[in-house]
């Protein structure tokens, strides 16, 4: 997939102007990936369908890990099959685990993408909940891991 969908919902924490012309974690952690200008050139790491916990099949979206190579950041974002949506919750974590990650953000209805994380040399997890997630309810929730190619060169013997 191509750029961030048009009237994807965000509330970003900071604007990160600053992260693209000088990328690192203390600029663009927790900035939104298109006003700091890494949306642009980005691109799907990986994407997985998001089914539903109680087993009535897919939840009709994709959670994806989004990487800019502009900025070496990472953010999470959902998408819907076309005409569907509902409550989303996104964010993305550094490492595979909810150590080190951004605030969860949960939209009503439509497609939605997280802050971003710097996480060039490191492994990143997007986490994606759609259509009514939540403890004891039906939802969906996928985990994508990335790690930059430099990252998985220097964890080699």
């Amino acid at each position: 997939m191509g750029p961030e969908p048009s009237g994807a919902a965000h509330s970003p924490h900071r604007s990160g102007t600053f992260c693209a012309l000088s990328p690192g974690r203390r600029l663009c952690d927790g900035t939104d990936p298109v006003d700091s200008g890494c949306a642009s050139g980005a691109y799907t790491v990986r994407g997985s369908r998001l089914w539903y916990r109680d087993g009535r099949g897919p939840a009709g979206a994709t959670a994806e890990l989004r990487y800019s190579p502009r900025c070496g950041t990472n953010w999470s974002r959902v998408t819907f099959d076309g005409g569907r949506t509902g409550p989303v919750t996104v964010m993305v974590c550094r490492g595979d685990g909810y150590g080190d990650c951004t605030e969860a953000y949960r939209t009503r209805g439509g497609s939605a993408y997280s802050d971003q994380l710097y996480a060039r040399d490191v492994p990143a997890t997007a986490y994606a909940w759609c259509c009514g997630a939540g403890p004891g309810s039906a939802g969906a929730t996928q985990p994508s891991t990335h790690t930059h190619p430099r990252a998985r060169e220097s964890m080699s013997p």
